[in-house]
């Protein structure tokens, strides 16, 4: 009661004409502490090496990772002698973070090269904001140490447990119109080829090779260092409205040009969105609800979602339910960057597929999906996440030469024929569009779509034989994009 109080304020407050939504919220409080109990977060499975947990699936628990043998490397040098070692042999090796993917990206075949231990913060320089780490360092975890020196990230991603390598190597972004993805943040990296050569690249010691090794999926080299651009340590101003979805698209441009930070968690068969809008502010701090509340929040709405999983008859009606108590839940905060760009725990098991468009498609994309559930009478659990990216020069990323407004379907516990009319949909549907995936997350595109969606790819393939002409770093995520291998060893893995 007294929190709706705050929430809506003023002493006219009508207690007897909110009491239903008092109700509501107790009743969502419990359903979140169901679920808390029995359908709780879980890592990857893991194995131990040299003290590390190394994970041997992939973050859904899809792909499941059986290598010949497993490293979890503390140095460039062992890492060097790794790969000469495969190389003797003809055998393959395949880097591993976190193992926080949809895809099976990080899927190996002989050798499961695990980067965690190669963690260390190297150096920070303040004057020329510029820090320098191992390329195994999670996102956290540098996170935490840049703000010791009252630093940050440009901006997160909305997961914070991925190494800095994966993330950066999948083209990883979080959103705003005016901000790039993770990888346009690098300023040199240091890798290892597969014939255990170290090279340093920079954009003036090698334009091309920079502008491919730094969303290059694994199929150039060993990340090893990364040196990012770092930004004097800010709050942001994080608010959150339920508007109608034509609401949005009549003004999304107005909307996303004049907030910093903009992304949308639209509620199918609701027809709303919850709308954040997030900018940047140096001084405040601390007048408005904790970030431990806005986790409080997080929980509620995950409790939900897996009625909704384990319940389908039910999908559409808790959607409408959570537009319902969304506006009484935290509307507005102050956060530290990582707080706000960073979705709070927990982060529910659940499978992804995002496509990004033009950024002028955006009106377009959005009503195509709305007509493609209708049509099809699908039962949506789950949000359908709506994000913004600048473009940039990389060549294998989902940015390259333009601004784009990417699309994130989210599914928990979905049974095959909700995945195949749901995502084999969506993928037939980008596709007038020029849609390119996210590289971590589920989809279906080959070879083939793939020359025609970047207009590097011809370059990066030719680089690709050029480092790696024996394919020591193939697995069956790059036979997918990259077409037929010869080594019938990855082809059948």
């Amino acid at each position: 009661r007294s929190y709706l109080r705050r929430v809506h304020g003023g002493s006219g407050f009508n207690m007897s004409i909110r009491i239903h939504h008092c109700g509501a919220f107790v009743g969502v409080v419990l359903v979140a502490i169901v679920a808390d109990l029995f359908f709780s977060h879980t890592l990857p499975n893991s194995v131990k090496v040299h003290n590390v947990d190394v994970p041997v699936e992939n973050w859904e628990g899809v792909h499941k990772f059986s290598p010949k043998h497993i490293h979890a490397p503390g140095s460039e040098d062992e890492v060097i002698s790794i790969l000469r070692e495969a190389a003797g042999k003809g055998e393959k090796v395949k880097a591993v973070g976190a193992g926080h993917s949809w895809s099976n990206a990080a899927q190996p075949v002989d050798h499961l090269l695990c980067t965690k231990k190669l963690n260390k913060v190297l150096w920070i320089n303040t004057t020329a904001q510029v820090a320098e780490v191992e390329a195994g360092i999670q996102l956290q975890t540098l996170a935490d140490a840049l703000r010791a020196f009252g630093f940050a990230f440009e901006l997160l991603p909305s997961i914070s447990e991925q190494t800095l390598a994966g993330a950066v190597a999948t083209g990883t972004h979080g959103s705003g119109r005016r901000w790039g993805n993770l990888a346009s943040q690098v300023l040199a990296v240091r890798f290892v080829t597969a014939a255990g050569e170290v090279i340093q690249v920079n954009a003036e010691s090698d334009r091309d090779l920079f502008d491919a090794i730094r969303v290059s999926l694994g199929a150039l080299g060993i990340l090893t260092t990364v040196t990012i651009r770092i930004v004097p340590a800010y709050n942001v101003h994080v608010k959150q409205q339920m508007i109608p979805l034509d609401a949005f698209l009549s003004n999304w441009e107005s909307i996303i040009g004049s907030n910093d930070f903009v992304k949308l968690w639209w509620l199918p068969h609701a027809n709303v969105v919850n709308l954040f809008t997030m900018n940047r502010v140096m001084n405040e701090s601390g007048s408005l609800p904790h970030y431990m509340l806005r986790k409080a929040q997080s929980r509620l709405v995950y409790g939900l979602q897996q009625v909704g999983a384990h319940l389908t008859f039910m999908a559409e009606p808790i959607n409408r339910f959570m537009a319902q108590i969304y506006p009484y839940l935290v509307k507005e905060q102050i956060l530290r960057s990582d707080e706000a760009h960073v979705i709070p725990e927990p982060v529910a098991l659940h499978s992804e597929m995002e496509f990004s468009v033009d950024i002028d498609f955006t009106p377009r994309i959005i009503q195509d999906v709305a007509q493609m559930i209708a049509e099809k009478n699908l039962h949506i659990n789950h949000i359908i996440e709506v994000r913004f990216v600048k473009a940039d020069d990389i060549w294998l990323s989902p940015n390259f030469n333009r601004t784009t407004c990417h699309v994130e379907l989210l599914l928990t516990n979905p049974s095959q024929y909700l995945l195949n009319q749901y995502y084999s949909g969506f993928e037939r549907l980008v596709q007038p569009y020029h849609g390119r995936p996210h590289w971590a997350k589920t989809f279906y595109t080959n070879a083939e779509r793939f020359a025609d969606l970047y207009p590097r790819y011809k370059d990066f393939v030719a680089l690709r034989d050029k480092l790696d002409p024996n394919k020591m770093f193939w697995n069956p995520f790059l036979d997918q994009i990259f077409g037929s291998s010869s080594d019938p060893q990855v082809s059948a893995s």
